[in-house]
């Protein structure tokens, strides 16, 4: 009898230790797939912004190099050794902006403050920032832009496809590597006529996850931003 007892207690012990295994190896997996999934959004941020700044670079000043290059060239039947040099600054000017593209550089309190200048007197912008979510956006530029460009777009689409008069910003950062952005507005149009305008495709590469909620005549935007460690 002692025995069987004695069998029945490893058993009951080799059945906990083996639930506690699955747990911890659930648990494990979970963490990882978070892991991976915030990677896999700082990739996609960073991509976006590459891309929107090589677009800029292309069709602005590389782009507007070229054009004055063709048509100095044009123009003249006989170049003079002057307009010749100028030709070749042109293209110089092209080269050098496509080796040495400019840094991306942003402010964010400037950047909010051209918004709320840019819609004064068409819409009321209010901000409520935690000093947590400050020190991110002074010291990562990456979340600076992203956030810049999130905020840009919500107000800029709250207007236009919603009339809104207020838009109330709200940033914070509860985790050390994730920005929360909440961004309110008084809009009335249903969520079905705003949800297309909202640059779905761009919230989607810029965040980590977003989603978009209509509710006592108020559209809401949540969305959080991973924060790189370096």
């Amino acid at each position: 009898m002692k025995r069987s007892g004695c069998g029945r207690s490893r058993s009951w012990k080799h059945n906990v230790d083996k639930e506690l295994n699955r747990e911890q190896f659930e648990q494990n997996l979970s963490h990882f797939n978070a892991e991976l999934a915030k990677e896999v959004a700082l990739f996609e941020q960073k991509l976006s912004i590459e891309k929107r700044s090589w677009s800029r670079i292309i069709h602005g000043e590389v782009q507007s190099a070229l054009t004055a290059a063709v048509t100095r060239l044009q123009r003249a039947e006989n170049l003079e050794p002057y307009q010749l040099e100028m030709v070749k600054q042109d293209l110089n000017r092209a080269k050098e902006n496509l080796l040495n593209p400019p840094k991306l550089e942003a402010n964010f309190n400037q950047n909010l403050a051209e918004i709320t200048s840019t819609w004064r007197s068409i819409c009321t912008i209010k901000t409520d920032i935690s000093a947590r979510a400050q020190r991110a956006l002074d010291q990562n530029q990456v979340v600076c832009i992203v956030t810049n460009e999130i905020i840009k777009e919500a107000v800029s689409n709250a207007v236009r496809h919603g009339q809104a008069k207020t838009v109330s910003i709200k940033l914070d950062r509860i985790k050390d590597d994730i920005l929360e952005i909440e961004i309110c507005n008084d809009g009335f149009k249903p969520l079905r006529d705003q949800a297309p305008g909202l640059g779905s495709q761009m919230l989607d590469e810029l965040t980590l996850t977003w989603n978009l909620t209509v509710k006592n005549n108020n559209t809401t935007l949540n969305a959080t931003v991973p924060i790189s460690k370096s």
